[in-house]
């Protein structure tokens, strides 16, 4: 009788800590801020000083830069490089329009095609990760509890 009260009392604690586990991947996962990821490379960057990134609401919409300092030309005249600029002030789901702009030495300035994207919400893996902890701690507690009342 002993040996089994240990092992409903050892139930129900990792029933308790696979749902905590659980519940923190949720908490985790909703309190991450959304963010897009504006990824680029250059073949070369003959009088490069750097890049802007612009966005807007709609495509046709006012553009406005996001990036608050000019982004440093990592290249050269022979080299390209690439880059990467994460977008925080975005909300979840909602599509975005950006420009990317070359600032050359000079000063003149080239815009490029437009291009999208959205920030994601929660992804597929945690969820699944979490409701499967969540199922197993569930488990795990009643299959305790009705041991300590068998018992």
């Amino acid at each position: 009788m002993k040996s089994s009260g240990r092992s409903s009392k050892a139930l129900i604690y990792l029933g308790c800590l696979w749902f905590a586990f659980g519940v923190s991947i949720i908490v985790y996962g909703v309190t991450q801020p959304p963010v897009i990821t504006i990824q680029w490379q250059t073949e070369s960057e003959q009088d490069t000083a750097g890049f802007n990134i612009y966005r807007s609401d709609t495509p046709d919409g006012e553009f406005v830069a996001i990036n608050p300092q000019l982004i440093p030309s990592k290249g050269g005249p022979t080299i390209g490089a690439s880059y990467s600029y994460e977008d925080t002030s975005v909300e979840p789901l909602q599509t975005y329009y950006y420009q990317l702009e070359d600032v050359e030495f000079s000063n003149t300035r080239e815009r490029h095609n437009i291009f999208e994207g959205s920030a994601e919400t929660l992804s597929w893996a945690p969820i699944l990760l979490a409701a499967t902890s969540l199922v197993l701690s569930l488990a795990l507690l009643v299959t305790g509890i009705k041991e300590i009342r068998l018992s």
